[in-house]
């Protein structure tokens, strides 16, 4: 492959490169500079870049009178509507992400470890006794404690979660590891809303199969602080 194909493909790198690093390099300058001027000056040496390229490697000609007003046109049109929705975009998401990340604490409870296929099973956890902060794919947890029901095991989950958790009203997560039946599922919600932290729970997602394993006997617990925005982005409709 020599000729005219290379410069195509190597032109279509260089375009793909360019492109794709838009969101990084916008993560990291929005720290820095306001998202606008940061993304303008962007596509302006982005377009440098290939314009040289293009002259350069590919000895195309400059751009004709006409050519350049619809050039015009299209960066202008690109600045303002494109990267102009995408800054806000990204400038909201990631601040909604970030609050999550620093607000939301979890942890579960399991009463034996999962399935990894292809992998033995690991029998660490004793009859009657129950694995808290184990992680889903049969890590270790913090402890091993006695198994005396639903009651126990939400109120020592929730003790572990209460001295982490922000003030004002919650939204809770409440999360079947992939073993428990949805009786045992309902008996653990009626348990978390009787508990001390239930006053503090104004909204409650699940129980549901949202993050498991295989054959892990257990569920987890995860709450946010909410505000105002929080709850409109969860009432939000969303698809798989």
């Amino acid at each position: 492959m020599t000729g005219p194909y290379v410069r195509y493909l190597l032109t279509g790198f260089l375009f793909a490169a360019l492109w794709a690093s838009a969101s990084s390099a916008g993560k990291i300058g929005l720290q820095s500079a306001e998202g606008l001027v940061l993304f303008t000056f962007r596509f302006i040496i982005a377009g440098i870049v290939l314009l040289g390229y293009s002259l350069i490697v590919q000895r195309d000609r400059l751009p004709k009178k006409r050519e350049w007003l619809n050039i015009l046109v299209f960066a202008t049109f690109n600045t303002t509507l494109y990267l102009g929705v995408f800054i806000i975009s990204l400038e909201e998401v990631t601040a909604a992400a970030h609050r999550v990340i620093a607000g939301a604490i979890s942890i579960g409870m399991s009463l034996d470890t999962c399935t990894v296929p292809g992998s033995p099973k690991e029998d660490r956890i004793l009859p009657g006794q129950a694995e808290l902060g184990l992680g889903i794919h049969g890590e270790a947890g913090i402890s091993q404690v006695d198994f005396t029901g639903a009651k126990m095991a939400m109120a020592m989950v929730l003790d572990r979660l209460a001295p982490h958790a922000g003030e004002g009203d919650h939204v809770a997560l409440l999360n079947n590891l992939g073993g428990a039946t949805p009786l045992e599922m309902a008996v653990l919600t009626e348990e978390l809303a009787q508990s001390a932290l239930g006053g503090r729970v104004k909204w409650l997602i699940g129980p549901s199969e949202m993050m498991t394993s295989l054959d892990m006997q257990g569920f987890s617990v995860s709450l946010l602080p909410v505000t105002p925005a929080d709850l409109d982005a969860l009432k939000q409709p969303v698809s798989p």
